[in-house]
């Protein structure tokens, strides 16, 4: 599984982000969501940032505890809560931003899919978000995705 994002169709509205929060925190708060919007409003430019979910994911070693691991089933890299010691290690080590800290439980947190279902797929109410299972399409979409990403990010710096 993969979480495909295409920043061309998000619109920053932030249901992802309640949807995320209220689905593993039971609370509506974007603090607290696995997801998260960039938006540049000056710019009309909105980038939904979650977990890419590496082939090879530099947080998975780093965790000195080994929390971090792969779900059989999803295929998502998950943060055993339980197992996490909150060094913050795989934050730093994280080259896409995908991990996030939550401060009152003092653990890591990152996208597990919500064990299959994507509450921020189902709640996007413009297609902005999709999950793909396709080995091969997932490639293909991902690479095409991180490309329009930095053509985007290349165009805010300037």
């Amino acid at each position: 599984m993969y979480l495909l994002t295409d920043p061309d169709k998000c619109t920053g509205c932030g249901l992802c982000e309640l949807a995320c929060s209220f689905h593993n925190e039971n609370i509506f708060a974007p603090s607290l969501s696995r997801i998260s919007v960039l938006r540049q409003y000056m710019k009309g430019v909105f980038i939904p940032l979650s977990c890419a979910q590496c082939e090879e994911p530099m947080c998975e070693p780093t965790c000195p505890l080994g929390a971090i691991s792969q779900n059989t089933g999803t295929g998502a890299w998950e943060v055993n809560a339980d197992q996490c010691q909150g060094c913050k290690m795989c934050l730093l080590v994280c080259p896409l931003g995908g991990m996030g800290f939550n401060m009152e439980k003092g653990v890591a947190v990152k996208c597990d899919f919500c064990g299959g279902n994507p509450e921020c797929v189902n709640f996007c109410p413009t297609g902005a978000l999709e999950i793909i299972e396709d080995e091969q399409l997932t490639v293909i979409k991902k690479r095409k995705n991180l490309k329009r990403m930095a053509e985007i990010l290349t165009s805010l710096a300037k």
